[in-house]
């Protein structure tokens, strides 16, 4: 279940992106459940003043307010993803109970990479058959959101780097 934009964001935009942080300090991508080899993503937390935060959370409100109606109350700081050679993330879901009463319910991706960039890297989707579904959101400037508890990963990336912004938003948990 998702909503997407193909190429709503221009390239040069895109690529202005990728040169404001592609230099920027990276830390580790974690995965909460200890599985260190699921995840090879360098990642850089997006300030949460910078505009970028507002422009890319306007996507997931409008899948919102179109496709899913769920009952938001707020968003989590946008990460800037660097996926160089041997990158990927494995089957995973965003669901992450924040505590007791809220847990994430939307996640979007941002594609910043010209798909030319890079090999590998692929967005899937589990849709419960031996092949995973291949979004076609390589496109540069391509938008997606999906519920956070579809099962998704990022295939390894073997030529090049892949770059994305993700952000997550959050609500009461789902009953």
């Amino acid at each position: 279940m998702y909503y997407k934009w193909e190429q709503i964001i221009k390239a040069e935009e895109c690529n202005t992106i990728i040169n404001e942080f592609k230099d920027f300090d990276y830390i580790e991508g974690q995965v909460k459940s200890g599985l260190q080899d699921a995840r090879y993503t360098s990642i850089h937390w997006v300030d949460s003043g910078h505009l970028l935060n507002r422009a890319i959370q306007s996507f997931m409100l409008e899948a919102n307010t179109e496709f899913f109606n769920y009952a938001m109350e707020t968003s989590e700081t946008l990460q800037f993803g660097k996926y160089g050679v041997g990158g990927k993330y494995d089957w995973h879901q965003d669901i992450s109970n924040m505590n007791e009463e809220k847990s994430r319910k939307l996640s979007t991706t941002v594609q910043l990479s010209d798909p030319d960039d890079y090999v590998g890297g692929d967005f899937q989707f589990f849709n419960g058959e031996a092949e995973p579904e291949d979004l076609e959101i390589r496109k540069q400037g391509s938008v997606i959101v999906f519920d956070s508890r579809d099962w998704h990963r990022i295939t390894p990336v073997t030529k090049g780097v892949r770059y994305s912004l993700v952000l997550w938003s959050s609500g009461r948990r789902f009953i």
